[in-house]
């Protein structure tokens, strides 16, 4: 072979190299920037979902914040209403026990007034005032008939008054739907001998058996005893 043909044949594997060289690195370029591409495709993936959690999470932090607040005002105003409802329980407690004392003390002033009047009846029934007696002949008494001793003989019999209840009746309440009648002793002074009595309880020998509107009615002595209020 002649050196030109061997010259002609070395430039053709020279170019043909060139032209491979060429081709490759054209490949590695466009694989490069294929794979550019495509992160940065994935990276705008990821940064639009982490826009949509960014987006998510301040919606739910606003909620929290919403809820905290409505919780607050709710708790606030529920605050209140105890409190109201605190002072109201209060202020029924304090007129209770006012009309309670009150009711005490006009018990046992009445209670005096009347020792003092039935002491005053006792007195004046000792020293009655003198009567004039008629100036008029003894008559002679006529044989009584049977029927007028019978009457004469009950009449001698003194009926003896029934025996008056051993507490004063202060009043009638009602606590959770159910009747009670307050009692305290006669010329109590202090609320700690108020007593509180249901139908069925007894205060000494007294029964209650009912209550009424301003009265109630006690079993005493085997007898139906009406006390009312004072």
């Amino acid at each position: 072979m002649s050196k030109k043909k061997i010259g002609t044949a070395l430039l053709v594997i020279m170019q043909l190299g060139q032209l491979g060289w060429l081709g490759w690195l054209q490949y590695s370029d466009w694989g490069r920037t294929s794979s550019t591409a495509d992160l940065q495709e994935k990276v705008a993936g990821f940064s639009g979902d982490l826009e949509v959690l960014r987006l998510a999470q301040s919606e739910l932090s606003q909620e929290l914040s919403n809820l905290q607040t409505s919780s607050a005002a709710k708790l606030g105003e529920i605050n209140v209403q105890v409190e109201e409802l605190q002072q109201l329980a209060r202020s029924i407690s304090t007129s209770q026990t006012d009309t309670l004392e009150m009711r005490v003390v006009l018990a046992a002033k009445l209670e005096q007034l009347t020792e003092d009047v039935v002491s005053l009846k006792r007195a004046s029934s000792m020293h009655p005032a003198a009567q004039p007696r008629p100036a008029t002949q003894p008559q002679r008494d006529a044989k009584p008939t049977p029927a007028a001793r019978i009457a004469k003989s009950a009449k001698a019999v003194p009926q003896r008054a029934p025996a008056p209840p051993p507490f004063v009746l202060l009043g009638i309440e009602t606590r959770a739907g159910e009747p009670f009648a307050s009692v305290a002793r006669n010329g109590a002074a202090s609320l700690d001998e108020v007593q509180l009595l249901r139908a069925g309880e007894a205060y000494q020998s007294w029964k209650l058996i009912r209550l009424e509107d301003r009265a109630a009615v006690f079993i005493a002595g085997g007898e139906e005893r009406v006390v009312s209020l004072r």
